[in-house]
């Protein structure tokens, strides 16, 4: 990113995403899928390749894996990803550098944040709270359970009650997904290369794309 581009008008609330935005499971989630695989006699990925092919919804990404697309079958492996992820989460993933600096600087600058994610809620809020990032947000909110297809209602439910000026709300995510949410929201978009999905795949988006989470303030305009 140059640090002379920027938004062309004052955002005043931010919609962050959780998982490969704020928090870098990144390694989780992969090593969660080749212990998954083994067993199913599935070939490994590795970094590079999962980030180039990772994609909503998460059913299809696993289907072209090979795993079983059945109800059943990726019921079975979606309930043993999730305790995979749960029993690691905390002792296998961490913020990315930079993140909390972010959500204080934009909290001082006085930028209206919220969480809403593809994460289970209640889970959510339990690594929230874990993380010790509870007070930057006026909302924390997830999906109510573990398939990850979308999170446009969770936007618009929160669009409807705050009203704010479309333009004035920026959604910041790692993935294609996170764009076409804010496409189907109606609001902006920047998205971050350091999560799920590879930067070219972000950057043809046509959506600005940073390197870190630590250009967010800069792109937007923020003072030290």
């Amino acid at each position: 990113m140059r640090l002379t581009q920027r938004m062309d008008a004052r955002i005043r609330h931010i919609v962050w995403d959780w998982n490969g935005t704020l928090l870098d499971d990144l390694d989780l989630c992969l090593t969660a899928l080749h212990e998954l695989s083994k067993p199913r006699g599935i070939p490994l990925v590795d970094r590079a390749a999962y980030r180039a092919a990772f994609t909503f919804p998460v059913v299809d990404y696993y289907k072209a894996l090979g795993f079983d697309p059945s109800p059943e079958a990726f019921e079975k492996a979606a309930r043993e990803w999730v305790q995979l992820y749960a029993d690691n989460v905390y002792t296998a993933t961490a913020l990315y550098d930079g993140a909390r600096d972010t959500l204080e600087r934009l909290r001082t600058a006085g930028v209206r944040q919220c969480l809403v994610s593809a994460h289970q809620h209640d889970m959510l809020l339990e690594a929230v709270e874990h993380f010790g990032l509870s007070g930057y947000f006026e909302t924390v909110r997830g999906l109510g359970d573990h398939y990850a297809e979308s999170k446009v209602e969770l936007g618009r439910q929160w669009l409807a009650e705050i009203k704010p000026a479309r333009d004035a709300v920026l959604l910041i995510g790692d993935t294609l997904h996170d764009y076409e949410v804010a496409g189907e929201l109606g609001i902006r978009c920047v998205l971050v290369a350091q999560g799920h999905q590879s930067a070219d795949r972000l950057r043809a988006t046509g959506a600005p794309v940073l390197d870190s989470i630590r250009c967010v303030p800069s792109f937007l305009g923020l003072s030290r």
